[in-house]
């Protein structure tokens, strides 16, 4: 990978590049620690946690660009909200399975 930079007053700056490339690393993190957060949640048969931790996946999911996957996530998501009876959680899931639909035509 080619890294671009600038030095402005003695300061590197980072390029639009090199800001992407953090992000895209930093998002696939986040998935280990949010699968991790999700078996945990699991184990200890908390609804709520196992919910929070599919939101999040579907949102890490979403923002990579793998919208199927996000989908399952979000899916997911949805049904622990309505075990839950959480309808602030199962309008987020709703309102994000639409914006995944939407970007798969």
């Amino acid at each position: 990978k080619q890294w671009y930079q600038r030095r402005v007053l003695g300061r590197h700056i980072a390029t639009e590049t090199e800001d992407q490339v953090e992000a895209y690393n930093c998002l696939v993190r986040a998935q280990t620690y949010l699968q991790d957060y999700q078996l945990i949640g699991e184990d200890l048969k908390d609804v709520k946690m196992q919910g929070q931790a599919c939101g999040c996946l579907g949102n890490t999911y979403y923002l990579l660009g793998n919208y199927s996957k996000a989908l399952f996530y979000y899916r997911k998501r949805l049904i622990l909200a309505q075990r839950n009876s959480d309808m602030v959680a199962e309008r987020r899931a709703y309102s994000n399975l639409a914006l995944c639909h939407a970007l798969l035509g």
